[in-house]
Order: C-alpha cells, then sequence, then structure tokens
C-alpha cells in the first residue's frame, strides 16, 4: 500500500508546477521522471550519479548502478539507452561522469568509470553512437585514474571546403569532413587531481549525386583518435591531497564554459576553484557550511552557455547553488530534503541546456528534475548588433608612467551581452596579461581599470603593448604605451 501511495504522488508531482522563490530569482520546476529500477525499462535508474545534455536537447543520465546510459527528449520520454556490466568497449563499471560536445548532430560523448579506472570516448554519427575507444587504466601515473568522478570537454570544430569527384554528366561524389579537437578534463577523485587528455574526431559525409540533381546516397564515416593525457589542471606535485590554491582534496566535479575556463568542485576542501584555459590557477569560493555560498560535499558542475553563471550540486545540503563566474557572488539556490518536486536526496549532477533549463541527477531519489529560472531568460536580442567599441584612457602625450600615479581605463562595449575578455601582448607578441570575469550588457559603455601589470603582478617595461577584446561580435585591438 505504501509503495503504491508514493507512485500516486509522484504522478501528482508530474503536474505541479512551483515557484522555488529566492531573494533573487525564481526557479520554476517543470518536470520529472525516473524510478528505481534495473535499467530494463527506460526511467529505471539505480542511483543516477550524472546527466548531460547535447545540442538537440537529448538528455543523457549516467545510470550508475545499472552499468549503462540512458537518453531521453528534453521532457523525460526515453529514447534509447546503451552499455551492459563488464570491462569491454561499450561496457561500464559504475558509470560516474559524462561530458558531450554540443556541435550541432555531430559530436564527442564521453564517460567516466569509477570502478573501470578509465574513460570511454563515443563518436556521435547524427542518429548513432561510433567508434568507442577508451582511455586510462588504475594507478598513479599520468594518464591513469583512481576512482574518477566527473569530466568536462572543450571543443573547437572546423569544417573543411567539399572536393567534388567523378563525372558530372553521370555520377558524382562530394565529400566533406567535420573535424572536432577536443580538451577533455577529468576528475581524478581517488588521484587528488584533475588530468586533461586531448582527443580528435573526424566526420566524412560522402553524397552521391546523379546528373539529375537527386541523391541516391549519403553516408556519415566517424574516426578517432584516442585521448592522450596532456597536463594536469592546478599545481599537482603529487597525489596527496591539499588544501592550497590549485591544490585538490578528492575532486568530483568539472565544468569548462564557452571561452574555455576550467572550474572544479574540490568536494574534500567544500569549494570550487576556477582556473584559466591553461590550468592556471584563477580563483576560489566556497567553505564547509549552510548559509549561502557555502558547500557540504559539492559534487556536479555546469555553466549556463553565456558563461557569466556557474550551478552547483551542493549534495549534502539537498540543493542547488549558483554562483557568479565573475565575482562568484551567491545569485540564488534552491532545494530541501525530500520525495517532493523541488527536493532531493544528494543531488550528485547537474547540466544545463541551450535555452536555460536546469536539469538534475536527484541521485537517490533515482530520477531527473527539470527547471527553469525566470531571471534566466535572455532579452530577446536587436536584430543588427550594437557598435562594438574599444578605447583606451590614461596617462600624458600617449604613454601611461605608472611610476607618476597614471592610471589606465579600458572602455569596452560587445554587440551583444555576454562575457568579455581582455589580452594584452607585449611588442614581440607574448601574451603577458589575460583579464577575465568582465561582461558588457550590449548597450552602454563599461569600464575596466587596468593596474599595468603582468600576470604574474609585476609592473609592465616601458614599450608598446597590443591590447585585444574579444566578446559576442567583438573582436578589435588597440596599442598601449608603457613609460616609467
Amino acid at each position: 500500500m505504501k509503495k503504491n501511495i508514493n507512485f500516486l504522488y509522484a504522478v501528482l508531482c508530474f503536474f505541479t508546477v512551483l515557484a522555488l522563490t529566492t531573494a533573487s530569482a525564481a526557479v520554476i520546476y517543470d518536470t520529472m521522471w525516473g524510478f528505481s529500477g534495473d535499467g530494463t525499462v527506460l526511467g529505471g535508474f539505480s542511483l543516477p550519479q550524472d546527466v548531460d545534455v547535447d545540442k538537440t536537447g537529448r538528455v543523457y543520465v549516467a545510470d550508475t548502478g545499472n552499468n549503462k546510459i540512458q537518453i531521453f527528449d528534453s521532457n523525460g520520454t526515453g529514447l534509447t539507452s546503451f552499455g551492459s556490466t563488464g570491462i569491454g568497449i561499450n561496457q561500464f563499471m559504475s558509470p560516474k561522469g559524462i561530458a558531450i560536445d554540443r556541435f550541432d548532430d555531430c559530436f564527442n560523448v564521453f564517460v567516466i568509470e569509477n570502478v573501470n579506472n578509465r574513460g570511454q570516448k563515443f563518436v556521435n554519427q547524427g542518429t548513432t553512437l561510433a567508434t568507442t575507444v577508451s582511455f586510462g587504466s588504475g594507478g598513479p601515473l599520468n594518464g591513469q585514474f583512481t576512482y574518477p568522478s566527473g569530466i568536462a570537454a572543450f571543443s573547437v570544430k572546423t569544417t573543411s571546403t567539399p572536393v567534388t569527384t567523378g563525372t558530372l554528366s553521370t555520377v558524382y561524389t562530394i565529400v566533406a569532413a567535420t573535424i572536432i579537437t577536443t580538451k577533455a578534463y577529468v576528475a581524478d577523485t581517488g588521484n587528488n587531481r584533475v588530468q586533461r587528455f586531448d582527443t580528435g574526431s573526424t566526420l566524412t559525409t560522402t553524397t552521391r549525386v546523379t546528373s539529375a540533381g537527386t541523391t541516391p546516397l549519403t553516408a556519415v564515416t566517424a574516426t578517432s583518435t584516442t585521448p592522450a593525457f596532456v597536463t594536469f589542471v592546478g599545481t599537482t606535485l603529487s597525489t596527496e591531497a591539499g588544501n592550497g590554491n590549485g591544490k585538490f582534496s578528492a575532486p568530483e566535479g568539472v565544468a569548462v564554459d564557452s571561452l574555455g575556463y576550467i572550474y572544479v568542485s574540490d568536494t574534500g576542501n567544500n569549494r570550487i576553484q576556477m582556473f584559466d584555459q591553461n590550468g592556471i590557477y584563477v580563483n576560489q569560493w566556497g567553505g564547509l557550511g549552510t548559509s549561502n555560498g557555502k558547500f557540504d560535499t559539492p559534487r556536479g558542475l555546469a555553466v549556463n552557455v553565456a558563461g557569466t553563471a556557474i550551478y552547483i550540486a551542493d549534495s549534502a545540503n539537498q540543493r542547488i547553488q549558483k554562483l557568479s563566474t565573475t565575482s562568484g557572488t551567491f545569485l540564488t539556490s534552491w532545494g530541501t530534503s525530500g520525495t517532493g518536486a523541488g527536493q532531493f536526496a544528494n543531488p550528485s549532477g547537474v547540466a544545463v541546456d541551450n535555452a536555460g533549463n536546469i536539469y538534475v541527477a536527484d541521485r537517490n531519489n533515482n530520477r531527473i528534475q527539470k527547471f527553469h529560472e525566470i531571471a534566466d531568460i535572455p532579452p530577446v536580442p536587436p536584430a543588427v548588433a550594437g557598435p562594438q567599441i574599444l578605447k583606451i584612457v590614461g596617462g600624458t602625450n600617449g604613454y601611461v608612467n605608472p611610476a607618476l600615479g597614471d592610471t589606465c581605463s579600458i572602455k569596452f562595449q560587445a554587440g551583444f551581452a555576454g562575457a568579455v575578455k581582455i589580452s594584452i601582448f607585449n611588442a614581440a607578441g607574448v601574451l603577458v596579461r589575460t583579464i577575465t570575469g568582465l561582461t558588457s550588457d550590449g548597450s552602454t559603455l563599461s569600464t575596466y581599470i587596468y593596474d599595468c601589470k603582468d600576470d604574474t603582478g609585476r609592473v609592465l617595461a616601458t614599450g608598446i603593448y597590443t591590447v585585444k577584446i574579444e566578446g559576442p561580435t567583438l573582436n578589435l585591438v588597440k596599442k598601449l604605451g608603457i613609460a616609467r
């Protein structure tokens, strides 16, 4: 009888819309799906640990206890699943992390296996997954893992110019290739580190066309390189746990934004650490606690499309927290302990799709919950981008002299609202300073006061420097003169 009551309650929750309000935003519960099961029926989960979404809106769930990946549409309708228990290719032992590239219908799917101490990479060919390769093994060496938990991917896509062969009067062939170059970041939990692997995929589209213009055959074939260890994120001198800047204690989650900045849930230290594209420490937020911006066993992470906010599965606090990527400022949170809509039992994974919908792997409740934020509904951008502006103001006679107390103001405006990055190069073209965490609203001029220092904190030497700014439709350079 108790099972029937719980089932009826869950059904009622499907048709309930909750406004989970906080001081700064309203989070709206949309739907949920899943139940305790062996995975034979789609939606039957055993402690689902992670979730991610591809560009088309398909939701991938790491069904950890059932050793498989289940796939759904954005409303929870089951589509398919793959995987079985084992150590071979296409088999899993405790798949705990999943990451997906969002490139059209062609992308990589990465799965991290906690027990097999490895990752597997699948290449999507539009409707099917193919060309599986595995990487990693158990151990403390570079490229090896000890109970890894999470993975994130950052990719760049290029498309070759189509090549036509054959006789145009009869049947000819058009061949084009999509090349995806990917950096995959793995939370190597037991070794207290985060490792970066580089890999590539090529999807070749071949179309045979008759002179009459019909297309009797279109085929997509995929080739893939095995992910290879490149470097570590942060300061890794050993596999010992640490709490200094760039060190970790049992990290479980990784996320990467559209500019390539890396975020790690440093679970044992109850904090989030941020790194630049080269894995150099930038900032950290959190600490143990239950108040806003504090954590108890943070796990899965996700960054929104704009790169302005990060969502954290604050597992032992039974909630999701949202922080600013610019400053780590607390923005909102939602969730309490329970089985109702908007409640959680050790949430462990979180994902945000391109439309701003938020998906949570509600692990101990054996389900996925979907939300959206009223505050995150983006305004309709103007049909034409606004003006792109970069100005440098300060100093005398065209030069800035920090020794005389001169200030340097970098004024900028992007074509649309979004994240902005400033890079400063010396006369030899060497990058000496990277400034991130900036935003433009796309309609007004913003100002950044530059301290004329490089990334190590030293004042720049006398010379001419190039200031490059990048953002939504924004890509400009200006010269900066330093005199000391």
